[in-house]
């Protein structure tokens, strides 16, 4: 970068093999929430955008508690790193149990190896299909204004007077003024 090459982001690895590392990191013995953020915010100083670009978290034993605790632990982790505005990106590594290279943990996986969901892929679909949606309604003020803060991404808004309805599309952009219009 001192040179003038051409940077477009910085990723980051997070990977947890075995069931000592993922319970200390559930006890916050290991790699503490302060310590991810500190991280996090070292590296937004480059001002470049930041991909969590290869998760690894273990189901140890492949028991129904080995699979909690790996729902658990990607739940809060996915929270810490969602909530960090240089975070634009978080990938999971192995999609299902089996698909780790050599020498890695093969439970890994958001799904088991006969492609049912585990309880970390439920998880994980409750956060972004519940949690980090926008759901509002309300009433224009006298200006015919209706204010709402909301998650990046496409929206259908919907306005009604009477028996006049209109509908439009629109996107919340990250770092745009994002207003739009509707007229019935």
């Amino acid at each position: 970068m001192d040179d003038g090459a051409r940077v477009g982001g910085l990723g980051l690895q997070f990977h947890i093999w075995n069931e000592e590392e993922l319970r200390s990191l559930m006890h916050q013995e290991y790699k503490s929430p302060s310590a991810i953020l500190s991280a996090l915010d070292q590296l937004a100083e480059f001002h470049l955008p930041i991909h969590v670009s290869e998760i690894t978290l273990t189901s140890p034993g492949g028991t129904d508690e080995g699979e909690a605790l790996q729902a658990q632990a990607a739940r809060s982790l996915y929270r810490l790193w969602f909530s960090h505005p240089a975070v634009e990106s978080i990938s999971w590594w192995n999609v299902a149990d089996g698909g780790a290279a050599p020498g890695e943990d093969s439970r890994s996986g958001l799904l088991t190896s006969d492609l049912q969901p585990k309880a970390s892929y439920h998880a994980l679909q409750d956060l972004l299909r519940k949690e980090w949606r926008t759901h509002a309604g309300g009433v224009t003020d006298a200006a015919g204004m209706f204010r709402l803060r909301g998650f990046h991404g496409s929206y259908r808004v919907t306005a009604k007077r009477g028996s006049e309805e209109a509908s439009t599309n629109h996107s919340i952009i990250s770092g745009a003024t994002n207003t739009f219009s509707i007229r019935l």
